[in-house]
């Protein structure tokens, strides 16, 4: 793991590795399932290559990954050349991982074409706060980061990163992405990876309530959503993903990990959201593969 990836995703972090299970327990859930998509045998021996590796041993234990994890898979792990064979699947052809780094750009080159002096800028939950330390805000006057999270230490560690990078105009704040206590505060704010773990759609609106609230007018948010994969929707929007990687990605991450962070939603779904609540000019920008489009609004 670079030592660059310092911190874990506040709220995230806390939603998607609470469970701390054990390799014994996947095994003895494993052994009685009778709805596997791989036979037994098959879908034990992945559950071993699993333990095998760091970032598997993690979803193993903790049945999703943090923000330190995740940066890793955006930014480092395309990178190496000593990945084993399942490893090297997850980051490279797991249907999952594609549309996650994909949105990592996407969001870029977004808040990038938006970036101008005198912005205050937040990343909510920050996490490493990687979304905003990319941007090139080199030249740019006056330019405020601010990491918002629920966890205490990982604001902590991200400032650290802030620091590394070379970037101290930033601030953190700890608080409830649902409860921001600021209104007209911010010209950009971007919100990944939050509201997958959100399956009740009042809380799910009352989030981007939150954002709307805190944003200036004429701000815009930058935010994802989940759609659902054409196994549990046949109106999926999904395009040009391979079946095969596709059954894979869900043995691994239902059959074996029993994820429990994964909530979709349709594209006119989260639209009509947002235009209840009073966003305007709303664009869905999608990945290649349409499985996380970038989600662009702006507070009139």
């Amino acid at each position: 793991m670079s030592s660059s990836l310092v911190a874990a995703a506040a709220v995230t972090s806390l939603l998607s590795h609470g469970f701390d299970t054990s390799i014994e327990t996947h095994r003895a859930r494993i052994s009685t399932a009778t709805d596997l998509s791989y036979g037994r045998e098959e879908t034990l021996s992945l559950l071993d290559e699993l333990s095998t590796f760091e970032s598997g041993r993690f979803l193993l234990k903790n049945q999703g990954l943090d923000g330190e994890w995740i940066s890793y898979l955006i930014l480092d792990a395309p990178l190496r050349e000593d990945l084993c064979p399942l490893e090297h699947w997850m980051v490279h052809r797991a249907p999952s991982a594609l549309a996650t780094r994909a949105r990592f750009w996407i969001f870029q080159e977004v808040m990038t074409a938006r970036l101008q002096d005198n912005m205050r800028i937040a990343s909510v939950p920050c996490g490493l706060m990687e979304d905003l330390l990319h941007l090139p805000t080199q030249g740019l006057a006056n330019i405020a980061l601010v990491g918002i999270d629920l966890d205490e230490n990982a604001l902590k560690m991200a400032a650290e990163n802030a620091q590394s990078k070379g970037f101290h105009n930033a601030s953190f704040i700890q608080k409830d992405a649902w409860d921001l206590g600021e209104e007209n505060a911010y010209d950009l704010l971007t919100s990944s990876g939050l509201n997958i773990y959100v399956t009740d759609p009042v809380r799910h609106e009352a989030l981007f309530e939150s954002f709307f609230k805190a944003l200036k007018p004429g701000a815009v948010l930058v935010s994802s959503f989940w759609t659902p994969p054409p196994a549990l929707n046949p109106a999926s929007p999904w395009v040009d993903v391979d079946p095969q990687d596709a059954l894979k990605q869900k043995v691994v991450f239902k059959d074996i990990i029993g994820a429990k962070w994964q909530n979709f939603d349709m594209p006119g779904t989260i639209t009509a959201q947002l235009t209840r609540i009073g966003y305007k000019d709303i664009q869905i920008l999608p990945d290649p593969n349409w499985i996380m489009p970038t989600v662009v609004a702006t507070k009139p």
